[in-house]
């Protein structure tokens, strides 16, 4: 089977430019991929402009690239241009946005007057509904030394220029630590331990003190070694300070955050003894350096015992080690996780035990893996060989090479024809190094005796075509597999058809078929599907402006010529790239914001601009200074136009929405309802735990009423942990806002040693969590035989959820791929645009689609659906809070299958029980928004190591979300998840969207393939065990993937990538959203030991410069059409267009080549990489690169250093977890301290 990636490559030498412009001599590097088969050069020449894509680099005599070309790459078809400009001392100060040629330009030549042109371009006017502005740059600052270091940074556009008076810019200082200015530092023991009276003298330790728009400042203080010390985060309050202290071979070993530093010399600078041992990050390592136990603030102690191979075979979190259960994991001969499972030993007792017991068995004297077997043992098909061999409870397998389960010589398993046009057929080579077969077991109360079966078929060029499976709302054995998914990709992979078919009973099926159009350089122009065979429906349509960014889509076709629509969604952005509005908040046709007059919600974001008639604060840092917004009710009669103002502390945490209307028409001042639905007095401690908050409601009689008056109160021992919570309003509101059903006035909230919630007094729960850390049943204490039952893959995907009241099964809830039924039958399943409601009664299915528009933060706004007559009407309307609890009183109906996924990209409300438990259910956790809090401990802590493992989003919920429950990111990511990609992917389902559990156990991200590949990229390069985590400089795979985002190099300029969406890589299957390793990597694109702030970072405001102006940051375009995930197996070649998300950028030859040509990796080495790359995107792919990055992480020398064949990158990258395996080695990677 032929794994090498086979788009085409030509690599032009470089030839001589000679021109009368600038500088002479320039030459180019033209790199052109091929987007059609061709045989012969000849034929490849003649390609077409959809058959091949091209771009150019030009360089001058220094050999400095001055100049970057993407040929025709606009949707007009015009050349798109990226000035790159020096000073006299070789230095880029000005940073240039990319720009659109003319129709007259010579197609890809260098242009002299770039900067010219691309002033002009940004100041034309409206009409290419590109944002114009008279600094379509940012401009840099350095000092005048031999060091040339940064003073300051401006962002793209007006206002933010460092050499213009009265900017706002980022700016950063200098200086060594004195007493005087930084009082007394403390220099900590080795051991944690400190010694009375031991500070650094001054001058010993450098610090940068940077400072940004807004003038929030941190500064940082590192060592003679350059090992960050403290950060420390000014407030006028009290300065915030972490620590950060080493062991004597320089590795990490404890992280003091900002609230345990206020109790130090109150608990005697003991970090053993609580209430310290519980606000600290501990890690311990043996002997060889390796992790063996680590402790996150509020969660008891994660262990690690390794073989002698140095592999890890057994973790152990804290709530397992109470029963002396371990997660063991099994390898085959190629080191291939291919079992997992559950492993129970009372005879070794702790981890010095169970290390002692495992390096001295004698079995590793032999035998050192499993081997495949032709009759079932343990349920599968493998020897039970390695350790552990008794007393183990087998989760998930993972085959393979080939379809040969039983070793028979026939294979078990084959493709099934879907009769599709252009639909390829499965290789008949010899298959190598790939998954074939993923078999998992489910874990829960709802199923026994199940296994989950997914079954891949790869094409001759590696592409997966196909996937066979089962599921458990029709199950009929392990290997009866009655589920379908086929992919018909184009020569370069790019998903052309997609063909889904599920069954939920012998008789009834379920079939979705859907057909992609796309543009010259492949971005998504149409979407078209059809369901259970019924004529094709065309779901939208997308326009983008000559940067590429959507600008407009189209909901809902109403004719056969697709020209009059349900619904259209447009979309401006300002000169940063931040969304500026969806459609308006007047819902009106201005002819500049929005070209319609019949929208059913709009929305403008308010950065740095004050509307005079609001009376907002401008915000500089990328903060939103306020919301405006719109909609319309069942009849289509429109709202007031509400708002909201916001307000954020020193340290970007948000501290008050207050909230006001006007009339519908009025242009005048907002003036009514005001503070009607505000939510503000809202306090933290230095952990960022929140203290005090108030909110008010309008009553149905149009009363504005405080509901929330909250003061928390914490543990003592563990203050991370809320205790209580009081509300000082007097009244018991139990239908709004915090609801104290029980009407407790001295209830505590009680939690197990992984610092989950297990019992709540006010709203009468008790809730119990599973050997997967997941939320396993909630039990309403306040009526009789109420409870939910939740059912889990391996993997901790939910797959079924049982409703009981009064100890009788009242509904069960199946979750199949993004499918939901109900009781057995279909109740709804996601579509590129909203959701496919099953309207019929009786066991008849009659499909309606329902369209939802998601505001910036990919927060359900309002849904829709075709009345009939070929008109909108709407069926449910929300907005909400700032921490997310949904405004009280809409006037809109809902259907009756009401949308429960609103809220934080698609997080799914729980409300079974007239609003209990009223919880929002992600992947890992389960967040409370009338508390502004999750009820279980951040799976992702260092990467927010200075605030409290319980906060949501940073405590800056207006800016930044967290859908999955792991790790908050800005707005702008959901800006091009929801609308330049025109996709509202975050709502939809993904594989039933986890269950809310605990904080870790199996992953599932929904990162940015772009991002993905940039932090797996900085990870390779840069990543070790002792700090590499943390490193900011890019490696030579993230410098080549830099460098040709897009096909434009980003060069410290503003990245191109977010104006350039709905690539191919929207298209296909991001399962990426399984690779727990690749989400926690991007943290290192955090900035040392992955820190953020107490009020989590200042959201990317655009696409320029991380805080301090250092390098383009990668926030990459993410999944155009997120739904496919759990719809389509993406091809190989497809697959490297997903990881960069670039129409330029289809080969992956050209990453080799370019990390290979700056000596940065071997040839071996970027093969292996580009092996897991291709293979880790996909549903059992994912895992794949798992263990191998994991073995980077840990092993010196990585695989190499184990010896294994790196030239087969395929065979080493398939060292990994099946999909159905990611629990465990995502605790490997959550050994491994930040810093």
């Amino acid at each position: 089977m032929n794994l090498k990636p086979f788009s085409i490559t030509v690599l032009l030498l470089l030839v001589q430019y000679t021109t009368g412009f600038a500088q002479a001599n320039l030459g180019f590097v033209q790199h052109e991929a091929a987007m059609q088969p061709v045989q012969t050069d000849a034929a490849f020449k003649a390609l077409p402009l959809n058959g091949k894509q091209t771009s150019r680099i030009y360089y001058d005599g220094l050999g400095r690239e001055v100049q970057q070309v993407a040929v025709q790459a606009s949707p007009l078809q015009n050349d798109i241009i990226q000035p790159l400009v020096y000073d006299n001392l070789g230095r880029q100060t000005m940073s240039y946005l990319p720009y659109a040629g003319k129709s007259t330009d010579v197609i890809g030549s260098y242009r002299a007057s770039a900067t010219t042109d691309q002033a002009a371009f940004y100041n034309n006017g409206t009409a290419d509904k590109v944002a114009d502005d008279n600094y379509p740059y940012s401009q840099q600052v350095f000092e005048n030394s031999p060091l040339q270091r940064l003073l300051s940074v401006g962002k793209v556009g007006n206002g933010f220029q460092p050499t213009v008076s009265g900017n706002h810019y980022k700016t950063v200082k200098y200086r060594y630590n004195s007493a005087t200015a930084d009082g007394n530092i403390l220099t900590w023991n080795a051991d944690g331990t400190f010694t009375a009276g031991t500070y650094y003298a001054d001058n010993t330790l450098s610090v940068t003190d940077g400072i940004d728009e807004d003038n929030v400042e941190t500064l940082s203080y590192a060592d003679i070694a350059g090992r960050t010390i403290l950060k420390r985060q000014i407030l006028s309050g009290g300065n915030l300070d972490t620590y950060y202290i080493y062991n004597l071979a320089g590795a990490i070993s404890y992280v003091v955050p900002p609230k345990a530093t206020t109790l130090l010399s109150a608990n005697s600078y003991n970090l053993s003894v609580a209430p310290l041992s519980n606000l600290v990050f501990k890690y311990l390592y043996d002997a060889r350096g390796r992790i063996i136990e680590k402790t996150v603030p509020a969660k008891g102690k994660m262990v690690i015992v390794y073989d002698p191979l140095n592999r890890p075979v057994l973790l152990q979190d804290a709530n397992m080690a109470l029963v002396n259960k371990w997660n063991y994991i099994k390898y085959d001969s190629k080191n291939r996780t291919i079992s997992q499972g559950i492993y129970l030993d009372n005879t070794n007792i702790g981890r010095a035990n169970m290390q002692t017991y495992v390096s001295g068995l004698a079995i590793y004297n032999t035998t050192w893996f499993e081997n495949r077997s032709g009759t079932v043992v343990n349920s599968g098909y493998y020897t039970n060989s390695s350790f552990p061999t008794t007393g183990i409870m087998p989760l998930a397998y993972a085959y393979f090479d080939n379809y040969d389960l039983n070793q028979d010589g026939a294979a078990d398993f084959t493709y099934t024809a879907q009769g599709l046009s252009g639909e390829g057929s499965a290789t008949t080579a010899p298959l190598k190094g790939v998954p074939t077969v993923i078999s998992q077991t489910t874990v829960g109360a709802g199923l026994t005796n199940t296994l989950l079966t997914k079954v891949t078929f790869y094409d001759k060029r590696g592409n997966a075509i196909q996937v066979k499976s089962n599921n458990q709302v029709y199950y009929t054995g392990a290997t009866a597999l009655t589920d379908t998914k086929t992919i018909v990709p184009n020569f370069n992979g790019t998903p052309q058809v997609s063909l889904v078919v599920k069954k939920s009973s012998a008789t009834v099926s379920l079939t979705v078929q859907t057909n992609l159009s796309y543009d010259h350089m492949y971005r998504v122009t149409a979407v078209d599907q059809k369901y259970n065979g019924a004529t094709a429906v065309r779901v939208a349509a997308y326009n983008y402006n000559e940067l590429g960014q959507a600008t407009e889509k189209n909901l809902g076709s109403t004719n056969a010529g697709n020209t009059t629509w349900l619904q259209s969604v447009d979309m401006r952005y300002n000169i940063r790239g931040q969304l500026l509005s969806i459609n308006n908040s007047k819902l009106s046709n201005d002819g500049i914001k929005n070209d319609d007059s019949n929208d059913l919600f709009g929305i403008e974001m308010l950065y740095d601009q004050a509307d005079v008639n609001l009376g907002n604060t401008k915000r500089y840092n990328g903060n939103l200074s306020g919301v405006k917004w719109m909609s319309r009710d069942a009849t289509g009669t429109a709202g007031n136009e509400r708002a909201y103002k916001y307000l954020f502390d020193g340290l970007n945490r948000y501290i008050s929405a207050n909230y006001i209307e006007r009339a519908t028409a009025a242009t005048g001042a907002f003036d009514t309802n005001s503070a009607g639905f505000s939510e503000n007095g809202i306090t933290y401690d230095e952990g960022g735990n929140i203290l005090t908050l108030k909110r008010n409601t309008i009553t149905t009689t149009g009363s504005i009423t405080g509901i929330d008056n909250l003061t928390y109160t914490y543990d003592n021992n563990n203050p991370n942990q809320l205790k209580s919570v009081t509300d000082l309003t007097g009244t018991n509101y139990v239908s709004f806002g915090f609801r104290n059903m029980t009407g407790t006035t001295t209830g505590n909230y009680t939690y197990d040693v992984n610092g989950n919630l297990t019992a709540d007094p006010y709203k009468g729960l008790t809730l119990g969590y599973n050997v997967l850390n997941r939320t396993d049943k909630i039990t309403v204490t306040t009526s009789t035989g109420r409870y939910i039952n939740y059912t889990y893959g391996a993997d901790g995907t939910l797959v079924r959820k049982q409703a009981y009241d009064n100890n009788t099964l009242g509904t069960t809830t199946d979750y199949v791929d993004g499918l939901v039924y109900l009781n057995g039958v279909i109740s709804y399943f996601a579509m590129p645009e909203g959701r496919v409601r099953n309207t019929g009664s009786g066991g008849t299915v009659t499909l309606k689609q329902e369209y939802v528009i998601a505001d910036q933060q990919g927060n359900a706004r309002i849904s829709f659906e075709d009345n009939g007559s070929a008109a909108a009407v709407v069926r449910q309307e929300n907005s909400y809070y700032g921490f997310g609890l949904s405004l009280a009183n809409s006037p809109v109906a809902t259907p009756v299958t009401d949308n429960k996924r609103l809220y934080n990209g698609g997080s799914e409300w729980q409300n079974d029980y007239g609003n209990l438990p009223d919880l929002q259910q992600t992947f890992y956790r389960n967040y409370d928004a009338a508390l502004g809090r999750w009820i279980a401990v951040d799976p992702e802590a260092e990467s927010a190591e200075s605030m409290t493992v319980y906060q949501y989003s940073g405590n800056n919920p207006i800016m930044m979300n967290d859908p999955l429950g792991d790790l908050s990111q800005a707005q702008w990511d959901f800006v091009l998840d929801q609308l330049n990609n025109g996709i509202d992917g975050n709502y939809f389902l993904k594989d039933g969207q986890g269950g809310g559990g605990g904080s870790e156990g199996s992953l599932y991200t929904k990162l940015s393939d772009m991002e993905a590949f940039a932090s797996v990229a900085d990870r390779i390069d840069n990543g070790s065990i002792r700090g590499g985590w943390g490193a900011t400089a890019a490696g030579s795979f993230q410098a080549a993937f830099n460098n040709f985002t897009n096909g434009i190099p980003a060069s410290g300029t503003s990245d191109i990538n977010h104006q350039i969406p709905l690539t191919e890589a929207s298209i296909v299957e991001t399962r990426i959203d399984k690779n727990w390793l690749i989400d926690r990597l991007n943290n290192a694109n955090q900035g040392p030991a992955g820190y953020v702030p107490a009020g989590g970072v200042p959201p990317d405001d655009g696409f320029l410069d991380d805080y301090l102006g250092t390098g383009s940051k990668i926030n990459a375009v993410r999944s155009v059409l997120s739904w496919l995930a759990d719809n389509v197996k993406i091809t190989k070649a497809a697959r490297i267009g997903e990881i960069v998300n670039v129409p330029l950028f289809l080969s992956a030859e050209v990453m080799d080549y370019y990390a290979w040509k700056n000596n940065k990796i071997s040839g071996a080495k970027a093969l292996v990489n580009l092996g897991m790359g291709l293979i880790g995107f996909s549903d059992y792919g994912a895992p794949i690169s798992l263990v191998y990055f994991g073995v980077d992480a840990f092993y010196d020398g990585g695989w190499e250093g184990l010896g294994n064949d790196i030239s087969n990158g395929v065979n080493n990258a398939w060292g990994q977890l099946t999909q159905g395996l990611n629990q465990y080695n995502s605790n490997i990677y959550q050994w491994v301290p930040h810093q």
